[in-house]
């Protein structure tokens, strides 16, 4: 584990690693240091918040879900001012998996 995905890649540049599994847009910023993507994954949410479903009862599963999705900073003042220093990863709000994706490239 280096701590960033652009740490694995200059990694596996510096030839620290042998392959780094890092975020495709990431993987495309050093293909000048003559690294290839040997695989391409399918597209995923790039940042997660997992709930597990066999240790929270369904409606408080539902509610967590139903709150998430609700924080819209876009549409309501109140709350893009409360957001506004969130981590980068929500400080936008949430959307459903399908709708917010990415892929890792394996490199070496």
């Amino acid at each position: 584990m280096t701590g960033s995905h652009s740490k694995a890649a200059l990694g596996v540049a510096r030839g620290k690693y042998d392959v780094a599994g890092v975020k495709t847009a990431i993987a495309n910023r050093y293909q000048h240091l003559d690294l290839k993507s040997i695989a391409v994954s399918r597209r995923y949410p790039g940042f997660a918040l997992v709930a597990n479903k066999n240790t929270l009862k369904g409606d408080v599963y539902d509610a967590i879900q139903k709150a998430l999705l609700a924080l819209d900073p876009a549409t309501n003042e109140e709350l893009k001012t409360r957001m506004k220093d969130w981590g980068r990863h929500i400080r936008n709000g949430a959307a459903p998996p399908n709708s917010a994706t990415m892929e890792i490239s394996l490199m070496h």
